[in-house]
């Protein structure tokens, strides 16, 4: 799944399994509550991963109060975003977050807003 503009396309839980298995890029999943507005939720989320388009695949799932994908993924917070790289978790962000500490989380897979020729 390619990303040339920012998008966070929705899938369900069964598409975040397959993707975290077997994507190249480090995928970046995004929980938001599916009782709250979803386009409330996703403006500091569009703010956040603007310039990561290319480098993580973000993916959306909305997540109800007493479902069993909270428990399994551990969701206390919305939105939750979580990194996993080569097939495991390896960081996350609860709530409302700084940019600073979302490209914190980002680095942890490598993944820069600049190319080394950048830096």
């Amino acid at each position: 799944m390619e990303q040339t503009a920012f998008e966070c396309p929705f899938c369900t839980f069964d598409d975040l399994e397959t993707a975290i298995k077997g994507s190249e890029l480090p995928v970046l999943a995004i929980f938001l509550h599916k009782k709250l507005s979803v386009q409330e939720q996703m403006l500091g989320v569009r703010g956040l991963c603007r310039g990561y388009c290319d480098k993580v695949l973000l993916l959306g799932l909305t997540v109800d109060t007493y479902g069993i994908e909270r428990v399994r993924y551990n969701i206390c917070n919305y939105p939750t975003y979580v990194l996993f790289h080569e097939g495991h978790e390896i960081g996350r962000l609860a709530g409302a977050a700084e940019k600073t500490a979302f490209d914190a989380l980002l680095q942890r897979a490598g993944v820069s807003l600049y190319s080394p020729s950048e830096a």
